[in-house]
């Protein structure tokens, strides 16, 4: 494809730059450069503008690498004194830059590749549409669609059509589910206003009031937008502790400490039960980097789309929950080997970290058919509790799975109640704590939640993609703690239902300074001895 042409047409015209400045002066030879330059930099243009970027990635691709073209023959003509340095740099360049331009060549395809999955928006589906044809694409790209719509019991698609015909509204089935006679969610759709009409408040309001007052529809709400954004944190110094596992990185977990996570191994080293089962946690976030060093060992891929994160976002989410403990390298989760839990990855946020509400729906759906113990959602965004049905239904299909919904609170310091699904009936909602067990600065409020717990979530050490490491803050570094948590309860317990995880999570959990504003912090062993009542 066009799209690896232009690295090795770049390749080619560096090699060509850099060799006429080492012969300058020999005429002949640089003669035949200059041909190859010129060719090498055609070939460049023509299989760049063919590549199939676009807008603002096609700009930032050509300034880059232009940057490139001029700044490394300047920086190796200064090794033309000694040969053997000056084509031995000449490779290492030409290879690092084989390697970043083919790297960046395919982000930028499988980024097209999902914008290609989308579903060309238009007619209501009729009744033989199939998610393949009509759903959002399955990497967590999406159209910007505006509203949610749960369709009266009885309304056929035929009414709709009509009403979209007369309104020039554009109409898609929202949601797909294994056992659809489990929700309502089967008969929601998602509306949009065409193209000038967009975000026209008014419009919207009459479309509605139509809706509700033809029969046609019973709840209507916007699908709200949601983003991540991971807070970069100062790598925490180390601390030396023995936990009796050999992870090389694990002194750098301060969180281990706050929350005795030496006692926990201690506690499951000598316990003469073993798991059940090993519990599936499912991560909804910008995908996960399946091939890490410390999470392959215990990742299940489910679609090939998810197994890549460019945010980085959701394999730090994974790493949290779920890296292989005990295996010689990087970090360590609360399983203190394989065989207690395991992780896979739903991507419900795009490459920027953004996505719609409807497609976190669609991937809680998704992840309780797929058989998830617990679903970790690291996301999440200022909304009211009155608009949360669509949310709700999902949580309560997840539960009715045996599944258990763990979300962040936030990172707005605020009343958690106004941000969702933090605020949705059913899941348990995480705040984060700094390494004195004081409420992080950032972290949103939980005392006005049914069940609502704290982890550490400040400077938390752990897996990005490319078996790299870095330290982020944000309840979504706190929410995967209490995810693998519970994950390793229903590893023994796998019955264990939501309220009775919280019930536990709770009773055993150690009070914080704030009180209430974060709910009680969770104590890993504390919680197993309980479980387990040994």
């Amino acid at each position: 494809m066009l799209i690896f042409l232009y690295p090795l047409a770049l390749i080619l015209a560096l090699l060509a730059l850099s060799l006429w400045f080492y012969f300058d002066g020999r005429e002949r030879i640089t003669s035949w450069l200059k041909g190859l330059l010129s060719g090498s930099v055609l070939l460049y243009l023509l299989s760049l503008l063919g590549s199939g970027l676009s807008g603002e990635a096609l700009w930032v691709t050509l300034v880059r690498d232009l940057i490139l073209l001029g700044l490394i023959p300047s920086l190796l003509k200064y090794f033309k004194g000694d040969k053997r340095v000056f084509f031995f740099s000449l490779l290492l360049t030409l290879v690092v830059v084989a390697w970043y331009e083919s790297r960046q060549a395919e982000q930028a395809l499988a980024r097209m590749t999902e914008q290609r999955q989308e579903p060309a928006v238009g007619d209501v589906p009729t009744e033989g549409d199939t998610k393949e044809d009509s759903r959002e694409a399955d990497a967590g790209e999406q159209a910007d669609w505006e509203y949610l719509v749960d369709i009266s019991e009885g309304v056929s698609p035929d009414a709709l059509q009509r009403l979209a015909k007369a309104y020039g509204l554009q109409w898609q089935k929202a949601f797909d589910m294994q056992y659809p006679e489990r929700t309502d969610l089967d008969e929601y759709y998602l509306l949009d206003l065409p193209g000038e009409q967009a975000g026209d408040s008014e419009k919207a309001k009459e479309i509605s009031a139509l809706l509700l007052e033809e029969g046609l529809a019973d709840w209507i709400e916007e699908n709200e937008r949601v983003q991540v954004g991971p807070i970069e944190a100062k790598l925490p110094a180390p601390r030396r502790r023995d936990y009796g596992i050999d992870d090389p990185e694990l002194q750098r977990l301060w969180s281990f400490d706050l929350m005795h996570v030496n006692e926990l191994y201690h506690f499951l080293r000598l316990l003469p039960l073993k798991p059940r089962k090993t519990a599936l946690i499912a991560i909804l976030d910008t995908g996960v980097d399946a091939k890490h060093e410390d999470l392959n060992g215990q990742y299940r891929s489910t679609k090939p789309a998810y197994d890549r994160d460019v945010r980085e976002h959701g394999t730090h989410c994974a790493g949290i929950a779920a890296a292989v403990s005990n295996n010689g390298i990087g970090i360590a989760s609360f399983a203190p080997s394989t065989g207690y839990v395991e992780v896979t990855s739903i991507k419900v946020l795009n490459d920027y970290g953004t996505g719609r509400q409807s497609r976190i729906v669609q991937g809680i759906l998704e992840a309780a058919d797929l058989g998830a113990d617990v679903i970790s959602l690291s996301l999440g965004g200022p909304s009211s509790p009155s608009k949360q049905r669509a949310y709700e239904d999902a949580v309560a299909y997840a539960r009715k799975a045996g599944a258990i919904v763990v979300v962040a609170a936030g990172n707005d310091n605020r009343n958690a109640k106004g941000y969702a699904p933090a605020n949705v009936r059913g899941v348990i909602t995480v705040s984060a704590v700094d390494t004195l067990g004081n409420k992080a600065s950032f972290s949103n409020t939980v005392q006005d939640l049914p069940q609502a717990v704290a982890a550490p979530g400040v400077a938390i050490f752990s897996t990005t993609p490319g078996d790299h490491y870095k330290a982020f803050s944000g309840t979504s570094m706190a929410t995967p703690y209490v995810a693998g948590l519970i994950a390793l309860m229903k590893s023994y317990k796998p019955d264990l239902s939501a309220d009775e995880a919280y019930r536990i999570l709770y009773q055993t959990g150690k009070d914080t300074p704030a009180g209430k504003r974060t709910g009680r912090l969770i104590q890993p062993a504390a919680c197993m001895r309980a479980l387990l009542k040994q």
